[in-house]
């Protein structure tokens, strides 16, 4: 079975009382809080970042932690359908850190 945990606080304060995780899903904060994540040694990193220095940053903070790094853009566009012209676009950065050795040993 899968256990799932959810938790909001501040990083790392908000990790000491958590059980080693094995996949982790940052939904923002950006480098202290992938670094503090980094430290408790997840298998997998997951986060976003919506510019492409935090994308940058991030992966490096990633890479500084022993992970291997992926990173996809997404972008979103909204297509106005009367005159068939593109609105309000948006971007953001998936970012994949998986650790290297555990990695490598598959």
């Amino acid at each position: 079975g899968v256990q799932l945990q959810v938790v909001h606080g501040r990083a790392p304060y908000v990790l000491e009382n958590l059980p080693e995780p094995d996949v982790v899903r940052i939904g923002g904060g950006g480098v202290p809080v992938v670094s503090a994540c980094a430290d408790r040694r997840p298998e997998r990193i997951v986060t976003h970042a919506s510019t492409r220095d935090e994308a940058e940053a991030i992966g490096r903070a990633l890479a500084e932690g022993g992970y291997a790094v992926e990173c996809a853009l997404l972008q979103s566009v909204e297509l106005d359908t009367d005159a068939w012209s593109e609105r309000d676009r948006s971007v953001v950065f998936l970012l994949s850190g998986v650790q290297e050795r555990r990695e490598a040993s598959r």
